[in-house]
């Protein structure tokens, strides 16, 4: 299986190569290679602006290699006449619904390699809107499920450039494949035109004399930049100087800087080289400096010891805000936005609340599925939540916590863009909903995940963190059902010690799980976090939301029933009827005497949340016992009821019953509010 490139981002030391400039004595580079194709076109043709002769695909040694049994061949079409594009290579075009490769001869060495596409509607059988494709070369998937129209429409442009480069690694051919998307049956793959240009050796790449490659920003860490890697351009700009264009850059044609908004852009996730740029192998008057991102080849040996490292920022003027020095995460311009979204469309929707709508979409070629979270321009308190969880969740990466990707802050945009969490919240698998009850088993295991994301919030981070809004819709499940804490807008770093026991603020959070020592008193400690939480695990027992609106008076704020039914000895009424017969007496005691005292109305009563992981963990452990002992009796063939009789079983609603709020000792007002 030939490997998909999946982009990493991390602020690398400005590498310049520098080699003054001798008067006109200056060596002029000559690329080995000079391939300039235009596709779907036969003959040659000058292109006016850069002086070359582009030749075509048609009856050529560059025509197309198809399998013909996959489906109809490709074919050469003329592009609508355009005033904005009339330029070579975009007139024509090569189009088709079957995969089809070019194959180019070239010598050993790193090479440019340049892909022109003009998303146009060629003829009523090929609608712009259709072209969803990949594209690979050299063992790299440089495209994938490319969509040039939403991409062409978010940046504003009529046309597209993509420049990569990649290493030949012996004198070979280079073949260079598009491959219609699967996704839809009338998907088709077109391009352009392309270009290969031989690069002067180790321009990027790291040399065989300079094996340690360049240095990280504030380390003395180095990556090398190795010959079985690809990149690609992502920016390019003027880093001081007067201005240098393609036909400058001697040999090697990248086209002019842009003015794209750059900020400290740094991630676990993207990888930025910043390189100079030189006419020849010398670098004129000025120095251009571009953007290139590196990614994941077949020799991959220095990921798995990088990612746990965190790295300075490279800190660029730019015309959005940004949040301060240490914030490690990712720029996404308004443009990026759209096209992961196809232009934000309302299926892309995947949640809805008072802060703005949660889409799902792609990033990086749609090699990454994310969430993206856009909140309404028009909320001033909005701002303060969408700046406060950046700098709170840039600054730290935890398993139980929802990752920050990165952010986007175009104009009056607030977005968000987080890894993508395909189960959804918790609360969709309690209540309102189709989708089948979770296991007991299940249960546990999120809870547990859930608490251990909080007590890294309280005690595993430089500061407390109080996350403030703790509920079941704040707490999202991956595809293996793993728990993560998220929306962390409301938050609060403090340093709370022995001199400062809690912080005075205005009461902000969701009604049914408010702390009622916090909103009474305005004072907000870590304790709240843990009430809060113990309102979640009663919605785990019971499958119901923290308030019913719809029930009567006494069960309408589930926190004050559910201790009312403990009271009383009637947790039988409360507890999720598709679980009770699961649910191993011993474990259940154990989980409903963690919830009560979690919301304990007096918060130094309450447990903290490493008390919390413990006393789920021995509740799981307790259920697994029971489960290991059920599995025994079915493989000895053994009587139940013999079992039952001198082992601890499932609870039933008698068992229940039983349970009182004699075995929660450490309570002192077991009365609640």
């Amino acid at each position: 299986m030939k490997p998909i490139l999946t982009p990493l981002f991390l602020p690398l030391f400005l590498h310049i190569i520098a080699i003054h400039v001798a008067g006109d004595t200056s060596p002029i580079y000559t690329p080995v290679d000079d391939i300039t194709l235009q596709c779907g076109f036969s003959g040659d043709q000058l292109n006016p602006d850069d002086t070359r002769t582009w030749t075509g695909d048609i009856n050529s040694k560059f025509s197309p290699f198809e399998n013909q049994a996959a489906g109809s061949p490709s074919i050469s079409r003329q592009a609508p006449s355009s005033s904005s594009v009339s330029q070579v290579p975009y007139r024509t075009v090569r189009l088709s619904r079957s995969e089809f490769t070019y194959r180019f001869p070239v010598t050993t060495g790193q090479k440019f390699i340049r892909l022109y596409f003009y998303p146009a509607s060629y003829g009523p059988d090929f609608d712009r809107s259709k072209a969803l494709f990949s594209v690979k070369a050299g063992g790299f998937t440089l495209l994938k499920d490319f969509n040039s129209s939403v991409t062409a429409d978010a940046s504003g442009s009529d046309t597209i450039y993509r420049e990569f480069c990649l290493n030949v690694e012996s004198e070979q051919s280079l073949n260079i494949t598009f491959k219609p998307s699967r996704a839809t049956s009338d998907a088709y793959a077109f391009i352009n035109g392309i270009e290969i240009v031989s690069m002067p050796n180790n321009l990027y790449y790291t040399s065989a004399q300079n094996s340690d490659g360049v240095k990280y920003i504030g380390s003395d860490n180095t990556f090398p930049i190795e010959n079985g890697t690809a990149l690609e351009m992502v920016y390019r700009f003027n880093v001081g100087g007067r201005s240098l264009f393609f036909n400058q850059d001697t040999g090697m044609y990248r086209t002019p800087p842009q003015s794209p908004k750059i900020s400290k852009k740094s991630s676990t996730s993207l990888i930025a080289i910043i390189a100079g740029l030189v006419s020849g192998v010398l670098v004129l008057g000025s120095v251009l400096g571009f953007f290139l991102v590196f990614r994941r080849g077949r020799k991959n040996k220095y990921s798995s010891s990088n990612q746990g490292m965190k790295w300075g920022p490279f800190s660029f003027p730019a015309t959005h805000i940004t949040y301060g020095p240490s914030y490690l995460c990712r720029y996404f311009t308004l443009a990026e936005i759209k096209a992961a979204t196809r232009n934000l469309d309302d299926s892309f929707i995947i949640g809805v609340g008072g802060f703005g709508n949660v889409y799902k979409g792609c990033i990086d070629d749609g090699a990454t599925l994310v969430a993206i979270k856009r909140l309404k321009s028009e909320s001033s308190q909005g701002a303060h939540e969408f700046k406060t969880e950046i700098e709170l969740l840039s600054q730290f990466r935890h398993r139980y916590l929802v990752s920050l990707i990165g952010y986007c802050n175009d104009g009056n945009e607030m977005v968000l863009v987080y890894d993508y969490m395909s189960r959804g919240t918790l609360a969709s698998h309690l209540y309102h909903t189709d989708n089948p009850p979770l296991s007991w088993d299940q249960r546990l295991q999120i809870c547990i995940g859930a608490a251990i994301g909080l007590r890294y919030l309280h005690s595993g981070t430089k500061g407390t963190i109080i996350h403030r809004d703790v509920k079941s819709t704040n707490i999202l499940l991956n595809e293996k059902w793993m728990a993560k804490i998220s929306d962390f807008g409301l938050s609060k770093m403090s340093t709370i010690n022995t001199s400062k026991t809690h912080i005075s603020t205005m009461v902000k959070g969701s009604f049914g799980y408010l702390d009622p020592e916090y909103y009474k008193r305005q004072r907000l400690t870590e304790k709240s976090d843990v009430y809060s939480f113990g309102v979640v695990l009663c919605e785990v027992l019971c499958a119901r939301p923290a308030v019913m609106h719809n029930e009567e008076p006494r069960q309408m704020n589930l926190a004050k029933w559910a201790k009312s039914c403990h009271r009383d000895g009637e947790l039988d009424q409360i507890i999720d009827p598709s679980i009770r017969g699961e649910i191993e007496i011993q474990s259940l005691n154990k989980f409903v005497e963690i919830a009560m005292s979690c919301m304990n109305d007096s918060g130094i009563e309450r447990p903290s949340m490493n008390d919390v992981v413990k006393g789920l963990e021995l509740a799981f452990q307790l259920h697994r016992n029971c489960v290991e002992r059920s599995n025994e009796v079915a493989f000895n063939n053994d009587s139940a009821a013999e079992i039952r009789s001198v082992e601890p079983g499932c609870a039933t609603n008698e068992s229940i019953q039983c349970i009182s709020e004699t075995i929660f000792s450490e309570i002192n007002d077991p009365n609640g509010r």
